[in-house]
């Protein structure tokens, strides 16, 4: 397939330009990869959160989770500790710069437009790209 080719790609090339919009205009020292860390680290669920858990939520590999993981403690953003359940694990959380850095993370536009979406309208999309998202897994599974 060219793109560009046929309208279908008219969703593709949207997709693409609002993640990129999304970092666009920020004045910070983290990649996409980072701030999806960040983002996952700061979430109040329960356990302690390590790299490797982080990997399968990222999708990605525990050597390039751990990598953005070290990032992100070099920078003071986030502390890695020994876990209190299993010494040899390490369970990782946000530290007060890291919490003060999600005050301003450039997500917050995206999330606003979408908040800002008929409610009905929200649910179809967030439903709509679900489906998209299980599809596009399903086949890179498949060409795996």
């Amino acid at each position: 397939m060219r793109f560009g080719a046929v309208a279908e790609d008219k969703t593709s090339e949207l997709i693409e330009r609002i993640f990129w919009s999304t970092y666009r205009g920020a004045q910070y020292s983290l990649n996409p990869a980072q701030w999806a860390a960040l983002r996952f680290f700061s979430e109040h669920r329960a356990g302690a959160k390590t790299s490797s858990e982080f990997a399968k939520y990222h999708q990605t590999t525990r050597g390039t989770a751990n990598q953005t993981v070290l990032a992100l403690i070099r920078k003071g953003y986030l502390a890695r500790d020994t876990s209190p359940a299993d010494h040899r694990s390490k369970c990782v959380s946000v530290t007060r710069e890291g919490r003060e850095l999600l005050k301003r993370d450039p997500i917050r536009p995206l999330l606003s437009a979408i908040e800002g979406l008929d409610p009905t309208e929200r649910r179809r999309l967030e439903n709509q790209l679900a489906a998209l998202y299980d599809h596009l897994r399903s086949l890179q599974q498949d060409a795996a």
